[in-house]
């Protein structure tokens, strides 16, 4: 080999370490800033888009790590394993891998929740499956987010008749099958209104809600995201139990979501989730679907409930129309 040719190689490896380099230091330090949004206050969407995808961004800093491995970069491996090893704990759903509590029909002395976001109405969610999924869960209390008058006439077909209590206003809607002890409220302060009336259930009454929150695309609708968010918390005051099932449009990776689940309610997920258990985006690229990315879709309980089961997808598999997953949970009163 002519010395002219060693030059070359020596030349293009030396290229190939540089550019490995400042890709791996760029996927350590993009794994670490989405570590830190999660704990700031929202300042923009893309930040609050960051902090979301931070358990994507850890496979960039796993990528990163080999390439200080790889090329020998001390410190690019070290910063790297850190980061990693500190995302893996914050964020790495422990519980949710080996607790998979899938829901059993007919079980004694339970209260099961349907929510779904149905993507407005017939533009997107199919009545006819949704209500053949319904069907199947045979919920107690049904939570729609974006469910237009079109789209809840034609869901109901006559067999939907045990909802005998049905309020929605602005495309949020709560049907329930239990006697309800109160009125229904419409909280309007903020955006699509919170629906709520409280149930008799399981041996006691339960104040049961169906919320949208504003999908923080913008500055401005980031601000009414946060408000809701502070709206929302206003009823889980006292100590009454309490069940808020919705569409927050926010994972656990946003602080003011974290803010509303510390406060006496929890995440069914964190219970007897499995996995990521994410609810959207919900997509095909023929001839395979796509598996949605992230969890927007909640339903918040507080310490009265037990939960014995959650599932999140349509029961059979094939798609409902929407770009969201249904989420169904089955809960058991607490015992003191």
């Amino acid at each position: 080999m002519t010395s002219g040719s060693k030059r070359t190689r020596g030349a293009f490896a030396h290229v190939v370490r540089t550019l490995s380099h400042l890709a791996g230091w760029a996927g350590a330090l993009g794994g670490l800033l989405s570590l830190v949004l999660r704990y700031i206050p929202p300042l923009h969407p893309t930040s609050l888009l960051l902090a979301a995808l931070a358990p994507f961004a850890l496979i960039a800093v796993a990528v990163a790590f080999g390439i200080g491995i790889i090329f020998r970069g001390q410190m690019l491996r070290w910063f790297s394993a850190a980061v990693l090893l500190v995302g893996t704990l914050i964020i790495w759903p422990f519980d949710a891998l080996v607790d998979c509590r899938r829901p059993e029909a007919g079980q004694p002395d339970t209260l099961v929740i349907y929510q779904a976001n149905v993507l407005r109405g017939n533009n997107g969610g199919l009545p006819e499956r949704f209500r053949e999924d319904i069907i199947a869960a045979d919920p107690d209390v049904l939570l729609l987010q974006e469910a237009s008058p079109s789209f809840l006439a034609t869901l109901d077909d006559g067999t939907l008749r045990q909802f005998t209590f049905r309020v929605s206003d602005q495309d949020t809607t709560l049907w329930s099958r239990l006697p309800a002890t109160s009125e229904p409220t419409l909280d309007w302060r903020s955006g699509p209104p919170m629906v709520s009336a409280d149930f008799d259930a399981l041996g006691t009454i339960v104040q049961i809600s169906s919320v949208h929150m504003r999908a923080p695309t913008s500055s401005r609708t980031v601000e009414t995201w946060e408000r809701q968010f502070d709206e929302v918390g206003d009823i889980v005051g006292g100590d009454r139990p309490t069940i808020i099932g919705g569409d927050f449009n926010a994972t656990d990776a946003h602080r003011p979501f974290r803010e509303l689940t510390s406060q006496a309610l929890r995440d069914v997920h964190d219970e007897a989730g499995c996995g990521m258990d994410a609810t959207w985006p919900v997509q095909r690229l023929d001839p395979l679907p796509v598996p949605p990315l992230l969890r927007l879709d909640h339903v918040l309980v507080s310490p009265d409930f037990d939960v014995v089961g959650l599932r999140v997808g349509p029961l059979g598999g094939e798609p409902l129309g929407s770009d969201h997953h249904p989420v169904v949970v089955t809960l058991r009163r607490s015992v003191p």
